[in-house]
């Protein structure tokens, strides 16, 4: 069985064939600096928000660090390893650093946290050792059991959980002992360590190679063999599931069907505790009918037990034990040619419930092509309750339409019998205006007729005007002419003289008034 030096070295086998445990940058803060160890490594704790993580640089890139501060926010590169071993403790190995924002999408804490605890965590192995320290952590009651070589130079941490009862044996200190759990971390205080699932998986070894329970489960093999190899077969630390735990029942008898004919548990010579009830649930779990509880060589001394069902569990001696067993097999043999024949006359049954199963069936398709049916007829009804509706309600749009068309024919009707009076008027008007525009069109005929006139006497006074003036200029002239004409015997001509011209200019004048009269 692996000491702790053996499980450590699993450990960091795991965690290095894990490539996002290796060279992974992180980022956070600084929250703790602890003094320069003696090699010149330097210790010191980054945190974010929910985690923390210890971290270690050795001397040679210590220099990185040299002005390191609590409270200062850094991004680092580095690795998961196990860090002195001796006290069961994980360390992130730093490497280099760079400037916040330098490297892209780097790990938060938490993030390394939950990979190592995920990577770790799909392993399980058992571990022996002695028991140096039993101490209870945190306010949920956890308690640690720190296993050490023989030779105390490395530990693994065992952690059992509230919700686990104790074993029925004292947890001592320097006690031997052997634990299964899977491997898991208690980040808090860096360490990796192994969980225990039930008190089961706790074994005390015993110093004497003669008293041990190994000692015991040979002696069970043994008796076991004595059955029928060709029916049975045994097997040891058979793993038994308990809801969503497992467990490992120390030796079983399996029948040649692959079902468990019996079980043992073995304790320690001369235990006395919580072995009958470790089988009881372990021939629960199972289903089994017969167990036995070792706690010595001698089968003799050995208690068998029958399962009969309902938590109910009947003591019974070594013959009834062994008679049972067997007569299980002979049972089930026997029973093959009446399984065989049930097996056709099942078969049997099973073509006439092939037949009703087809004539079911068909029954089935029927009756879902009728429910097919029924619903496509609601569908219908309902699409034909729907276009109802809808005709219902073009009706009474239309009949709405028709009401608003006969109120709007009523009005037009009224409009076009006004408009009919207004032609008539109109037509009327027209020929009024008409015989109006005859009798203008006469009047201004006449009135061209004597504008025409007019014009003809306005320029027959123009003529005489112009006649009056000549005739004026002339009377004028000749009223101012004083000589008067002789004649040749002296005497005065009296168309010669001024008053003859006067009496000619004076005949014109009548003429031409006479005129204008006429």
């Amino acid at each position: 069985m692996p000491n702790a030096s053996e499980i450590t070295q699993r450990v960091k086998e795991i965690i290095q064939e894990n490539p996002d445990l290796q060279d992974v940058w992180i980022h956070g803060k600084i929250s703790e600096v602890n003094s320069t160890q003696q090699n010149g490594a330097l210790d010191f704790t980054i945190t974010d928000n929910h985690q923390k993580i210890e971290c270690v640089i050795f001397e040679e890139n210590a220099h990185l660090f040299a002005d390191l501060l609590v409270g200062d926010n850094v991004l680092v590169k580095g690795r998961i390893s196990l860090h002195r071993s001796e006290k069961s403790e994980y360390r992130f190995v730093i490497k280099d650093k760079q400037p916040l924002g330098t490297v892209p999408d780097p790990a938060s804490v938490s993030t390394l946290i939950e990979i190592l605890r995920n990577t770790i965590n799909k392993h399980s192995d058992k571990v022996q050792g002695k028991i140096v320290k039993d101490r209870t952590v945190g306010q949920a009651g956890f308690r640690q059991l720190h296993i050490k070589n023989a030779n105390n130079a490395e530990m693994i941490v065992c952690v059992l959980p509230p919700n686990i009862t104790t074993p029925h044996f004292p947890l001592r200190r320097d006690a031997e002992v052997s634990i299964r759990g899977k491997f898991d971390i208690f980040s808090l205080m860096s360490q990796y360590q192994i969980k225990i699932a039930s008190p089961n998986d706790i074994q005390l070894v015993s110093s004497d190679p003669d008293e041990n329970g190994q000692t015991v489960v040979d002696a069970v093999h043994a008796y076991f063999d004595l059955f029928e190899t060709d029916k049975f077969s045994v097997e040891r630390e058979h793993e038994i599931q308990f809801g969503s735990r497992n467990g490992f029942a120390d030796v079983v008898l399996i029948d040649q069907n692959g079902s468990f004919a019996a079980i043992a548990e073995c304790k320690v010579a001369g235990y006395v505790g919580h072995g009958f009830e470790q089988l009881k649930s372990y021939l629960c779990a199972t289903d089994t009918r017969f167990g036995i509880f070792a706690n010595r060589t001698d089968p003799e001394e050995w208690e068998f037990y029958e399962n009969r069902r309902r938590n109910r569990f009947d003591q019974i001696d070594r013959s009834e034990f062994e008679t049972g067993v067997v007569k299980r097999i002979t049972d089930r043999e026997r029973l093959k040619d009446e399984i065989k024949a049930l097996k056709k006359a099942k078969d049997d049954l099973g073509n006439k419930e092939s037949e009703l199963e087809t004539e079911i069936a068909q029954l089935m398709q029927t009756e879902h092509d009728l429910r097919n049916t029924h619903k496509q007829l609601i569908s219908e009804i309902g699409k034909k309750h729907v276009q109802q509706s809808e005709l219902e309600t073009e009706i009474g749009k239309l009949a709405k339409t028709k009401y608003d068309l006969q109120d709007t024919y009523k009005q037009r009707k009224k409009e076009i019998e006004a408009t009919t009076q207004q032609h008539a008027d109109l037509k009327q008007e027209t020929t009024e205006f008409k015989n109006q525009k005859l009798e203008l069109e006469t009047k201004i005929g006449h009135l061209e007729q004597k504008e025409h006139s007019l014009c003809a006497s306005d320029e027959q006074r123009r003529e005489k005007i112009q006649q009056f003036e000549t005739l004026f200029n002339d009377l004028k002239s000749g009223l101012l002419d004083s000589e008067p004409a002789l004649t040749s015997d002296n005497s005065v001509d009296p168309q010669k003289t001024g008053t003859g011209k006067k009496l000619g200019i004076v005949s014109k004048f009548k003429n031409l008034f006479s005129k204008e009269n006429k």
